[in-house]
């Protein structure tokens, strides 16, 4: 059965070891029922039951849930609902195609149905769940027992004689109580064949859907690379159109600065006879204010000549700086490619290995984004992980939990988000610290790092930036930007300069910029997240994904 769970069902279930929620999710953990999420669904999920719920134990079991939960496609759907944020269930459930929408809410269970998916409350969802159960297990049982002719044709013969015998009172007690040991032997080895019957095509049911899983995965992530080419090709296109606008703006700014030179030549001739000089040298009155009239028409085409030329150069400070932004954009999109590329290869190997092996433990095979595994894998260790200055630094794990939590003090954005964010740009960053100024960073940036390195009193040939584009430190911020963002930094931080390379200050700087675009609203999280990287954040979807998930797994540790 496939059902998609409201959270007031998840959290009531929880918090209720003996509620029929509760038997419901101990069915999804279990394997016996399918429960279907969104990643809007899981998001919520996580957030209120880990806030919710403190107990080792319950964790151990909201994990065990989640790994469990079949992540599905939303449909939308025509239905109207007093809640729009429970959308996300009726879309789920389409998705999903599920059997059954569970929820505690009147609202939701006024609709009744949706397609094939019947909305219940947990009682009747569970009722049927038993009732589709027992026909099936009865029907299972039929199968499985006229496979096993010769087990229940030695059982009856066993209880056929013993009637006859009973009946005619010519079997002792012995021999009675020998024959009924036997039959509850045969009944046992019989029932214990069943079990292993169930428990085979459990796991062979589970090994199914996992790999409906892996290929799912894999066709997002192909289809999460096609759509970032995709990108890159329509950024470079932006790019070659606003470079010959740039040009066309220069050659009109560059004629309409020899209009204005000729015109400022004309008012100056002209400004150099006084008006009396001209009344005397003119035979009438009406030459006189024609030519006044042409002084003041000369003026007058000369400011508006003057305003021309500011428009045309502020539409070309414009253009300029869109094409320096699509030129970061650009150098961004391509590093997501490769980490795409890498994620694809590594969920194909993964996918052939779970066919070939088929080992008991993959039954129960959950696979996490890349930098989320990574971080699981530090948490365990009790180590947090950077690209700095070219080399992979770790720091203890309680000491970056600490300068994320500080920086969330001071700013209002969440610690896991702040750590999140800095991990994926780390793990973006096989080019952190490989390239060199000046081969390695943008023009327009080259000004902005020279003095950068000067205050710092760094060489700013052998300073550490990225190879693509010349970001700098663990928060990969642009020299343009470090510039911008450093005062505060510093005085947040209570130092006469604040540093792009140290762990702590590219913490609190990742902090203001998240919280100055949104970061302090959980609503405005992901947005916040994506105009780190660009103003054009929704190109970006892949990036803001990783850094959430990522973020989540800091989360479960109460960061």
């Amino acid at each position: 059965m496939r059902i998609v769970l409201d959270t007031n069902v998840l959290i009531d279930g929880f918090q209720d070891d003996y509620s029929t929620q509760a038997k419901l999710i101990d069915a999804v953990i279990n394997g016996q029922i399918t429960a279907l999420v969104t990643p809007d669904i899981k998001l919520e999920y996580t957030k209120i039951l880990r806030r919710l719920i403190n107990d080792p134990e319950y964790k151990n079991r909201i994990n065990k849930f989640l790994s469990q939960a079949k992540p599905v496609t939303p449909t939308p759907v025509q239905v109207t609902i007093d809640d729009p944020d429970d959308y996300k269930f009726l879309q789920a459930a389409a998705g999903g195609q599920a059997d059954h929408l569970v929820t505690k809410d009147n609202h939701l269970l006024a609709v009744g149905e949706i397609g094939k998916t019947r909305i219940l409350a947990p009682q009747e969802s569970w009722t049927a769940y038993q009732e589709e159960n027992d026909d099936e297990g009865s029907s299972d049982w039929q199968m499985f027992t006229k496979g096993l002719g010769i087990g229940l044709f030695i059982i009856a013969s066993l209880i056929i004689p013993f009637r006859n015998l009973s009946a005619q009172a010519e079997t002792s007690n012995t021999d009675l109580a020998d024959k009924q040991n036997e039959i509850a032997e045969l009944e046992k080895k019989i029932k214990e064949l069943q079990s292993q019957n169930d428990t085979a095509q459990h796991e062979a049911s589970l090994i199914n859907a996992q790999v409906s899983r892996l290929q799912a995965s894999l066709q997002k992530a192909q289809l999460e690379l096609q759509n970032t080419q995709s990108d890159i090709a329509a950024t470079k296109t932006e790019q070659a159109n606003n470079e010959d606008s740039i040009e066309s703006l220069q050659r009109q700014i560059e004629d309409t600065k020899s209009r204005l030179r000729y015109l400022v030549r004309e008012l100056y001739a002209r400004e150099r006879q006084p008006l009396i000089k001209i009344f005397f040298t003119n035979l009438s009155m009406s030459q006189v204010l024609a030519e006044r009239s042409a002084y003041h028409e000369l003026q007058k085409n000369t400011s508006a000549v003057i305003k021309e030329l500011k428009d045309k150069s502020e539409e070309l400070e414009k253009r300029q700086s869109d094409l320096e932004q699509q030129a970061i954009d650009l150098v961004k999109l391509q590093q997501i490619q490769a980490a795409q590329q890498v994620d694809i290869s590594t969920q194909k190997s993964e996918q052939e290995n779970f066919l070939v092996s088929k080992k008991a433990e993959q039954a129960n095979y959950q696979r996490l984004l890349a930098d989320a595994k990574k971080a699981r894998e530090e948490i365990e260790q009790d180590i947090f992980t950077i690209q700095s200055s070219g080399t992979k630094v770790e720091v203890k794990l309680n000491d970056a939990f600490a300068a994320a939590s500080y920086a969330s003090e001071l700013t209002g954005v969440r610690a896991a988000l702040i750590l999140g964010v800095i991990k994926t740009e780390s793990n973006l960053g096989q080019n952190v610290g490989s390239g060199q100024f000046p081969d390695n960073m943008l023009t327009s940036q080259h000004d902005a790092f020279l003095k950068i390195t000067s205050d710092l009193g760094l060489d700013p040939y052998t300073a550490p930036i990225s190879r693509g584009g010349g970001a700098m430190g663990p928060g990969q911020f642009m020299p343009n930007t470090w510039l911008w963002i450093e005062p505060r930094v510093a005085s947040l931080m209570k130092k006469s300069k604040a540093n792009p390379y140290e762990l702590g200050d590219a913490i609190v700087a990742t902090a203001i910029y998240l919280a100055d675009r949104g970061g302090t609203d959980p609503n405005r999280e992901r947005e916040a997240v994506g105009r780190y990287i660009s103003p054009n954040w929704q190109k970006f979807s892949w990036y803001i994904d990783r850094v959430l998930a990522v973020a989540a797994e800091y989360a479960k540790e109460g960061v």
